[in-house]
Parts: C-alpha cells; sequence; structure tokens
C-alpha cells in the first residue's frame, strides 16, 4: 500500500504546484495561436506581441549568432505551444540553434523600453 501512496501523493503535488509555476510566469508556455509577432531585441532576447495586445519575452539560455540580424527564427514543436527547452533556429546564415530558457509576461512599458534597443 505505502508504494501507491507516495506516487499518488506525487501526482496530487505536480497537480497543485503547476498552476502556481505557470502563474509565476518563469516557467510558462506560450500558446503558438496567440502569437501575432515576435521582434528578436539581440542575439538572446525576443519580444512576443500577442493577439490581445500583451507581450511575452523569450529569453534564450545562451547567444544566438545571428538572430538580431537575421531578425526571424523558426521553431518545431510537437504541441501547439512553445516552451522553456524547446529550441529555435535563426533563419539565413549558419542557422545557429539556441534553447528557450524562459517566457515571461512583459507589461507594456518594458516591452516598447526592449523594442526601442533594436
Amino acid at each position: 500500500m505505502r508504494r501507491l501512496f507516495l506516487p499518488l501523493i506525487g501526482l496530487w503535488v505536480a497537480a497543485v504546484a503547476s498552476p502556481a509555476m505557470a502563474a509565476d510566469g518563469n516557467s510558462s508556455c506560450l500558446d503558438l495561436a496567440r502569437m501575432r509577432t515576435t521582434k528578436p531585441v539581440d542575439n538572446r532576447t525576443i519580444v512576443v506581441t500577442l493577439r490581445d495586445g500583451s507581450f511575452r519575452k523569450i529569453a534564450l539560455a545562451s547567444n544566438c549568432i545571428g538572430l538580431k540580424i537575421q531578425g526571424g527564427f523558426a521553431y518545431e514543436t510537437s504541441i501547439s505551444q512553445l516552451c522553456p527547452g524547446d529550441i529555435i533556429t535563426v533563419l539565413g546564415g549558419g542557422g545557429d540553434r539556441c534553447g528557450i530558457a524562459t517566457i515571461t509576461p512583459l507589461d507594456s512599458a518594458e516591452a516598447k523600453s526592449l523594442l526601442a534597443k533594436r
């Protein structure tokens, strides 16, 4: 009986913790259907504008050479979301591949400040 009890507690903890982790914005995924535009700010940061006018920041795990210059990237996912841990590929040039570290919400002022750096 104890062997069954511990995995059930683990499932319960995962179910309870998941919404809280997503709410903090540090480990949330981005629904692809909600994305309107993506704009690389530099080789490690992408600002995403959503269809509802809100913003998200994609922070990459490492410097993604050519991202800002090329201005675009591709991704491949088996679900309809882009999540931390997924890989993007810079379009054109060498096609550097980089992992997504975090996807976090941005308020309008933060988004405008980042986009002004482009």
